[in-house]
C-alpha cells in the first residue's frame, strides 16, 4: 500500500490591518500544532495552497508572505520533510482599480456579454490585459519565491492556472489550479460572481483533460472559490467539462473562511468530492464584536490496488479559558479516538487498469439456473394489500410549490427524498401528491417502515415483513405494465450516514429493473447524495395557515380573522398537527382559554395518524438511561434546550449548571443523533454609530430543538427539574436581579429586526410565561409581582422595537393568564398591547381596547393613562374622526404637563387637524430641541408629505432619517423618500444608507405585517430592485409580499406586482432560477392570474 500526505492551507491574508498584533501568536501556535500532527502522522510530500496570501495584492504583502513561507519550510526542514509548494491566487491576491476602467466594468457584466468571454482569449484584447496586470504582483511572487517545486510544472493562460505532474512514494500525482478570482476584482454582493471556464483546463492539460488524467495514479483540482461562487453558465460547465466524476480524487479550496467537507455521487455515478479548507488566519466582524477562525487540514491517502483511505486530521482554534487561541481537532466533524476523519473509497483507476492487463477467466460453465417466479397475478397483489395515502383537500391547498417541486422530481428522475419533521402533515403532503397518479394510472402504493432499520441489509428484512418477498425479489416479479410507488418511511440517521450511497445506488437500480416503479424516501433527515432529488416540509407560512384552516369542515369564520389566526399560529408553531388540535379545542373553549391553556403539549397524544418515531423515542431514552456521564450530560442539554423555543447559542447556556458546563462535544453528540439542529442566524441590528442602519451577519452558531422532540422531553421531565432549569435559564437571560426589577439582557435580543423568519415573541417570553404560571398556581402575590414586572418591561421593549405583532401575542398571553388578578403592571401590558395593535393597523380594535381598560379601570398610573389616551388620538386620527382625535388629545393635554412630549404630540394631532402649518412647524423646533425625536419626527413626516417643493420635502426626510432612536419613523422617511425620487425619476440620487433602511424595513414589516407600512416599504424596494435590474430579488419579494396581500385579500396589490414582473421577466429571458422556489411560485401565481381573469 503506498501513501502521500500534504497540508491543506487557505486564506492567510498577510497584511491585512486587522490582524496586526495578532499573527505572531497564531504563526507560533501553528508550528507547534504542524510538529505535533507531524509526530502522529509523517512526512509530508506537498503543500497545496487555495488562495488569498495576501489582503490587497501589494508588493511588500507578497514579502511578507514569503518571509513567513521561509521560515515554514525551515520547519518543515528540521521534521525531515522538503514539501513541493503549490498555490492558486484569491480574490485578494489582486491588485484593485481605485476608478474601475472600461474593461473591468464589462467584464463585470460576463453572464450577459458572450462578445467579452469570447474575446478573453484573444492576448491582445483588453480584457485579458486588465487581467494579466491586475495579478501581475501574484505571478511575479510566485514564479520567484525561492521553495521547491516540481520540474513537470505548466503555466495556464489566465495568470496563477498551472498544471503539474511529479511522483511521491511511487505514486504519480497531477494537480490542476485555475484562478477562478479574474471576475472578483470588486466586491460581491451574491454568491453567483466569480467564474471558472473549461478553457483554463484545456489550456493547462493541452487540450486533453482526460488524457492529462489518465497519465497520473490520482489527480486534484485546485481554486479559490467553491462551485457555489461560480456563475450559471460556470457551474454548468463545471459539472459537464471540468470537474467530470472520475476525472479528479477531489476539489480543493477555500474562500469561506469556514471549513466543508462534502461528497455526493449524482445518478449512481462516481462521487464528487469537495473540500474547502478553513482559513489560515481570518477575522471577521459578528454582532459581539470579532470572530477569529484559522486553522488547515492535513491529508493522508493511502491507495491499494482497489481502494484508496482518506485520511484528514481537521485544525481549529479553539478560544481557552485564559483567553489565548489554541489549536486543536476541530470536533465538527465526526473524528474517531485518533481525532481522525476516515473514508474508504473504490479505486476505479485500477480496476480499469487490471480489466485491460489482467483478463478474467471465461467462467460459463459455473452458471447455473436461477428460480425465476411468474409474473404476480391481479390477485396476488389484492391480498398483498395497497397502502395509498388518503387524500385530503386542505394538504391539496397548501404549499403549493413544494407539492410542485415534488412532482416535477418524481416525473423526472422517479424517485423523491422527503425530509419532514414529525407533525408536519407528511401523510397529507404524500395524498396531495399521489392523488392524481393514483386515479389516472391506478398506481399501486407499498410503503415499507424503516424506523427502527439501522444497516442496508436490514431493508431486507423489512421488506419481508410487508411485502413477503425483499425488494429485489417482489419488483423483479410485478407486471412490466403495472405503475407502482414504493414508500420507504421513517428512514433512520444511521442507515443515512452510513449507508446513503449504497441505499441511492439499490434504488437507482430497482428503477432500472421495473421502469414503471417510482421510489419515495421520507425521513427527518437528509444527506448530500439525496439533496437534489429532495423536497423539505417545513412549518406552513401564515398564508397556508390561513388556507388550512379555511377547510377545516369544524370552523367558524370567527376563525379566520386576524386574531385568531395569530393565536392558532404563534400557539401551535404552524405545525398542521397542532393547528388540528386547537381547532378542536375551540370548539368547546374560547380563545381566552386557549392562550392561557397550560397543557400545550395536547398535540402529542393526539389520534393523528402519525405516532411518534420509535426512532425519536429510542434516542432520547438511550441518552435517558445512559450511565455514562458524557450522554448524561447530552441529555441535561437537550433539557435545557427544551425551553428555548427560539434556539439559543451554547455560549450563552454554557454555564447552566456552574460546576457542570456544557462543552461543544455534546452539542455535536446531540446533533448525530439528529436531536438538535444548528443555524448560524443572521440579525439586523441597529446601529447608532457610522451608517444609521448596517446588516451584521453573527456566525455564531444557534442550537435549536424542534418543537415536537421540546415536547416530548419536556413531559419526561418532573415538576421540579422543569422549575429548576426555568429558574437558571431565566437568571441567564435576564440577569440574576430581575425579581427586583433589574434586567439586563443583550441589545441584539431586543433589536432583532428578526427578518422573514419570525418566530414569535423569543425564548424569553416563554420562560415568562413559565414563571408566571408558576406563581399565579401557588397564588404567591410576590412572585406575581416579579412575573409582570419583566413581563412589562419586556414587552414594552419589543413593542418599541418595531415587533409590534409578536408585543400584541405576548401581552394578549400574558393578560389572560393574570385575568382576575389586580396588579400595578397590568396597566403598563393594556398600553403596550393597545399601542401594538394600533401600529399593526387594527385601530378600531386597539380604540376599543384602549377604551374599555380605562373604563374598567385596568389602566389607573397617570403616564400610563396619558399614553393610552395619546394612542387613541393617533388611532381616531389615522381613521379620519377628527372629532374623537382632538377629544383624545385634549384629554392628555390635560393629563400631562405642557411641554412634555406627549403634550407636545397631542397639540401636534390638533394643529393638524386644524390645518395649522406654522404651528405644526414651532412644534417640530420645540421638540426637537428638547430631544423628543418621535414627536418631531412624526411632525416633520406631516411637514413632508403637505411639501410641494420636492428639494423641501427631501431635507424634511433626510432629517427624520439623520435623527437617532426612532427607528419606525426612519423607515417611513425612507420609504417615503424613494418614492418620490422615483416620481421625481432621480433614484440614481437614492445612497446605500437609504437602501439599507428600506431593506431592513421592508423585513422588519413582512415579520409584523404591518400592512400599511409593509406596503410602502414593498413599493420602495420594488423601485429600488427594478433600477437596479436585480430580476433574482424581485423574485423573492413577490413571492414574501404575496403572501401578506393574499392573507389580507388584497387582490389588487398583488395582481399590479405580478403584471409588473412579468413583463420584467419576459423582457429579459430570464431562465437562471427556473429551478427556484421563488420563480416556481411566480409561474404557479401567472397561471392562477390568466385563469381567473
Amino acid at each position: 500500500m503506498k501513501n502521500i500526505s500534504w497540508l491543506h492551507f487557505s486564506d492567510l491574508h498577510i497584511g491585512c490591518p486587522k490582524n496586526e498584533g495578532s499573527w505572531s501568536f497564531i504563526k507560533a501556535d501553528l508550528y507547534r500544532d504542524i510538529e505535533q500532527v507531524y509526530d502522529l502522522s509523517g512526512k509530508i510530500d506537498f503543500v497545496l495552497f487555495s488562495g488569498d496570501v495576501t489582503f490587497s495584492g501589494q508588493t511588500d504583502q507578497f514579502k511578507a508572505a514569503s518571509d513567513f513561507l521561509y521560515e515554514l519550510w525551515d520547519k518543515f526542514d528540521k521534521l525531515g520533510s522538503t514539501p513541493l509548494f503549490f498555490c492558486v491566487p484569491g480574490n485578494h491576491d489582486l491588485v484593485r482599480q481605485d476608478r474601475p476602467s472600461a474593461a473591468a466594468r464589462m467584464l463585470k457584466m460576463w453572464e450577459d456579454q458572450p462578445d467579452v468571454q469570447k474575446e478573453l482569449w484573444d492576448e491582445a484584447s483588453e480584457y485579458y490585459q486588465f487581467i494579466k496586470s491586475s495579478f501581475a504582483n501574484y505571478q511575479s511572487w510566485y514564479d520567484n519565491i525561492k521553495l521547491p517545486k516540481p520540474e513537470l510544472f505548466k503555466k495556464g493562460y489566465l495568470p496563477g492556472d498551472f498544471s503539474s505532474s511529479f511522483t511521491a512514494n511511487g505514486i504519480q500525482i497531477g494537480i490542476a489550479g485555475l484562478n477562478s478570482s479574474f471576475l472578483h476584482f470588486a466586491d460581491l454582493k451574491q454568491t453567483d460572481g466569480t467564474a471558472l471556464s473549461k478553457k483554463q483546463l484545456s489550456y493547462v492539460t493541452d487540450s486533453n483533460p482526460h488524457g492529462w488524467c489518465d497519465k497520473n495514479t490520482i489527480s486534484m483540482l485546485t481554486t479559490h472559490h467553491g462551485p457555489d461562487w461560480y456563475t450559471q453558465s460556470s457551474k454548468e460547465e463545471y459539472r459537464s467539462e471540468i470537474y467530470v466524476p472520475s476525472l479528479f480524487y477531489a476539489h480543493f479550496y477555500g474562500h469561506m473562511h469556514d471549513p466543508a467537507d462534502i461528497s455526493f455521487s449524482e445518478g449512481g455515478s462516481e462521487e464528487r468530492r469537495m473540500r474547502q479548507g478553513v482559513s489560515l488566519f481570518g477575522l471577521e466582524d459578528t454582532a459581539s464584536g470579532k470572530r477569529r477562525v484559522h486553522g488547515y487540514s492535513f491529508y493522508n491517502l493511502n491507495i491499494d490496488k482497489d481502494s484508496m483511505v482518506e485520511r484528514v486530521k481537521p485544525r481549529n482554534a479553539l478560544k481557552l479559558h485564559d483567553g489565548r487561541y489554541k489549536l486543536t481537532p476541530n470536533h465538527e466533524y465526526d473524528l474517531d479516538e485518533e481525532n481522525t476523519l476516515t473514508r474508504i473509497f473504490n479505486f476505479n483507476k485500477a480496476e480499469e487498469q487490471k480489466s485491460t492487463s489482467d483478463p478474467e477467466p471465461d467462467t460459463y460453465d459455473t452458471i447455473v439456473d436461477t428460480p425465476i417466479t411468474d409474473e404476480f397475478s391481479k390477485e396476488t397483489l389484492d391480498k398483498i394489500g395497497n397502502d395509498t395515502p388518503s387524500f385530503d383537500v386542505r394538504h391539496a391547498k397548501i404549499r403549493i410549490s413544494e407539492l410542485k417541486k415534488a412532482s416535477q422530481l418524481l416525473k423526472q428522475t422517479n424517485f423523491l427524498w422527503i425530509k419532514c419533521d414529525w407533525g408536519m402533515g407528511k401523510e397529507g403532503f404524500l395524498g396531495a401528491l399521489l392523488k392524481n397518479e393514483i386515479q389516472k394510472k391506478q398506481r399501486a402504493v407499498y410503503r415499507i417502515d424503516l424506523d427502527e432499520v439501522l444497516a442496508i441489509d436490514e431493508v431486507h428484512n423489512s421488506s419481508k415483513e410487508r411485502l413477503g418477498l425483499n425488494l429485489e425479489e417482489f419488483i423483479a416479479n410485478l407486471p412490466p405494465e403495472s405503475p407502482v410507488t414504493f414508500i420507504l418511511d421513517n428512514i433512520s440517521t444511521e442507515l443515512i450516514s452510513n449507508y446513503g450511497e449504497e441505499l441511492f445506488k439499490k434504488i437507482d437500480i430497482l428503477k432500472d429493473v421495473h421502469s414503471n416503479s417510482q421510489y419515495i424516501c421520507a425521513s427527518r433527515y437528509t444527506s448530500p447524495v439525496f439533496i437534489r432529488d429532495s423536497v423539505e416540509i417545513f412549518p406552513l407560512n401564515i398564508y397556508d395557515v390561513k388556507e388550512y384552516i379555511s377547510s377545516n369542515p369544524n370552523i367558524t369564520q370567527e376563525m379566520l380573522t386576524e386574531e385568531y389566526l395569530d393565536a392558532i399560529s404563534d400557539k401551535s408553531g404552524n405545525i398542521p398537527i397542532l393547528i388540528d388540535n386547537i381547532i378542536r379545542k375551540l370548539r368547546v373553549v374560547s380563545l381566552n382559554e386557549i392562550y392561557s391553556d397550560e397543557h400545550e403539549f395536547d398535540g402529542l397524544t393526539a389520534d393523528t395518524g402519525e405516532p411518534i418515531p420509535k426512532s425519536l423515542k429510542y434516542a432520547i431514552s438511550k441518552l435517558e438511561n445512559s450511565s455514562d456521564s458524557v450522554s448524561q450530560r447530552c441529555y441535561k442539554l437537550l433539557k435545557v434546550l427544551s425551553f428555548l423555543p427560539s434556539g439559543e447559542s451554547l455560549k450563552t447556556i454554557r454555564y447552566t449548571f456552574q460546576r457542570a458546563p456544557f462543552y461543544p462535544d455534546y452539542a455535536v453528540k446531540l446533533q448525530d443523533l439528529a436531536l438538535i439542529n444548528t443555524t448560524s442566524s443572521p440579525i439586523s441590528l441597529k446601529l447608532q454609530a457610522g451608517s444609521w442602519l448596517a446588516v451584521i451577519t453573527t456566525q455564531e452558531k444557534i442550537l435549536k430543538v424542534s418543537r415536537h422532540i421540546r415536547e416530548y422531553v419536556i413531559l419526561k421531565m418532573s415538576n421540579k427539574e422543569k422549575e429548576d432549569i426555568v429558574k437558571k435559564i431565566t437568571n441567564i437571560l435576564f440577569g440574576s436581579d430581575w425579581r427586583q426589577g433589574k434586567l439586563k439582557m443583550a441589545k441584539n435580543k431586543i433589536l432583532s429586526g428578526r427578518g422573514v423568519t419570525s418566530t414569535g415573541p423569543g425564548n424569553e417570553h416563554s420562560l415568562i410565561k413559565h414563571v408566571l404560571r408558576k406563581a399565579t398556581d401557588n397564588n404567591d402575590k410576590r412572585d406575581i409581582d416579579s412575573a409582570l414586572r419583566i413581563a412589562s418591561t419586556y414587552c414594552s421593549k419589543i413593542c418599541n422595537s418595531n415587533r409590534y405583532r409578536d408585543a400584541v401575542l405576548a401581552t394578549k398571553e400574558i393578560l389572560t393568564m393574570v385575568e382576575g388578578f389586580e396588579n400595578q403592571y397590568i396597566g403598563s401590558l393594556c398600553v403596550t398591547h393597545g399601542k401594538a395593535l394600533r401600529m399593526l393597523s387594527r385601530r378600531q380594535s386597539a380604540i376599543e381596547y384602549l377604551e374599555y381598560s380605562i373604563k374598567i379601570n385596568l389602566i389607573k398610573d397617570k403616564d400610563d393613562l396619558v399614553s393610552a389616551h395619546l394612542n387613541i388620538a393617533y388611532a381616531y386620527d389615522t381613521e379620519g374622526d377628527t372629532d374623537n382625535a382632538v377629544i383624545a388629545s385634549n384629554k392628555v393635554k390635560e393629563l400631562s404637563s405642557k411641554g412634555d412630549s406627549s403634550y407636545n404630540q397631542a397639540e401636534s394631532i390638533i394643529a393638524e387637524m386644524n390645518d395649522k402649518k406654522n404651528d405644526l412647524v414651532d412644534i417640530e423646533k420645540k421638540s426637537r430641541n428638547k430631544g423628543q425625536i418621535i414627536t418631531a419626527n412624526n411632525v416633520a413626516l406631516t411637514l413632508a408629505a403637505e411639501e410641494d417643493n420636492i428639494d423641501k420635502k427631501i431635507q424634511y426626510y433626510d432629517c427624520v432619517i439623520d435623527s437617532k432612536g426612532d427607528t419606525y419613523n426612519t423607515i417611513r422617511a425612507a420609504a417615503q423618500k424613494v418614492k418620490h425620487m422615483t416620481k421625481n425619476n432621480c433614484l440614481e440620487k437614492i445612497d446605500n444608507r437609504d437602501k439599507q433602511i428600506v431593506r431592513f424595513g421592508y423585513s422588519l414589516q413582512f415579520s409584523q405585517r404591518t400592512t400599511g407600512l409593509f406596503n410602502t416599504c414593498h413599493n420602495a424596494l420594488w423601485e429600488i430592485l427594478k433600477y437596479e435590474n436585480k430580476i433574482k430579488e424581485l423574485l423573492r419579494v413577490y413571492r414574501l409580499s404575496s403572501l401578506i396581500w393574499r392573507l389580507s385579500e388584497k387582490r389588487t396589490n398583488e395582481e399590479e406586482c405580478l403584471n409588473d414582473l412579468i413583463a420584467i421577466v419576459g423582457s429579459t429571458g430570464f431562465k437562471a432560477m427556473a429551478t427556484s422556489m421563488d420563480y416556481q411560485y411566480f409561474t404557479i401565481r401567472s397561471k392562477a392570474l390568466i385563469q381567473s381573469d
